[in-house]
């Protein structure tokens, strides 16, 4: 996967992480606490208040798990995948086309004009079926990772089968055959990385929206203050002491 949903976002909010150090979760707890409405003292609401913006916003939070989860979905296809091109049965494939993870074939496998025979096209027909699980756990990961993500995935095995429909059935050639998963799996490459950087616009969109939100709700606060300030200054009562030596008299006002 060359782009992962997220990715920007998720970076940003890395920096901003490793730049509070372990104070941050301290930060956001005063935040969560004020939140569910527990009594904190005035100076404890000031300092929560001025460092607001130091707490992972939603969508930063959503950018973080969704790159996380997509690392962990394409680490179990990649240990499915190996783990079903390692069986000794299937080695003979390897000689005409990719079969590892992320496998770039040769140009020997470009360039071969041959077709399977009797005994490949079963193994091309086993090996297909042994990979279903790895496909169909993918899919499913990022059904709930980044559902327009997932059906790329979908379109892209669908093609695949045709491909190796077509190649089982000696209408293409093991180098057709490679030529044309190549330029599919170019092809949904370029369709993730747009649909990533979609889903990353729409998160840095939310993360603005609440950021503006957070610096409005100071910004009230801060003239709630101002304003307290000067009715406290109206409500005041006026004291006078004055005190008299010889024909002096002084008096303060406080």
């Amino acid at each position: 996967m060359p782009y992962l949903a997220g990715d920007s976002l998720y970076k940003k909010y890395t920096e901003k992480r490793a730049g509070l150090g372990q104070l941050r979760p301290f930060f956001c707890v005063i935040m969560n606490a004020k939140r569910r409405g527990k009594r904190m003292k005035k100076g404890f609401i000031i300092f929560a208040l001025l460092l607001l913006s130091s707490c992972a916003t939603a969508a930063q939070m959503r950018a973080a798990s969704m790159r996380q989860n997509g690392q962990a979905a394409i680490a179990r296809a990649k240990f499915c995948i190996d783990n079903v091109s390692s069986n000794p049965d299937f080695q003979s494939l390897s000689v005409h086309m990719p079969i590892v993870f992320g496998g770039v074939p040769t140009m020997a496998q470009l360039t071969d004009n041959g077709m399977p025979g009797d005994e490949d096209t079963q193994k091309l027909i086993k090996f297909h079926d042994a990979l279903q699980p790895c496909r169909q756990q993918l899919i499913k990961d990022y059904m709930e990772i980044a559902p327009t993500i997932a059906s790329i995935f979908i379109s892209e095995a669908e093609k695949g089968d045709l491909i190796t429909a077509d190649l089982v059935q000696h209408k293409i050639t093991w180098g057709e055959a490679n030529k044309e998963r190549q330029a599919l799996i170019a092809e949904a490459t370029e369709q993730i990385t747009i649909a990533a950087q979609e889903i990353d616009r729409g998160l840095a969109q939310e993360n603005a929206a609440e950021i503006a939100n957070r610096q409005r709700i100071f910004n009230n606060w801060l003239t709630w203050q101002q304003n307290q300030q000067l009715i406290n200054n109206l409500n005041r009562p006026v004291n006078t002491n004055c005190t008299r030596f010889g024909n002096t008299v002084n008096c303060t006002t406080y």
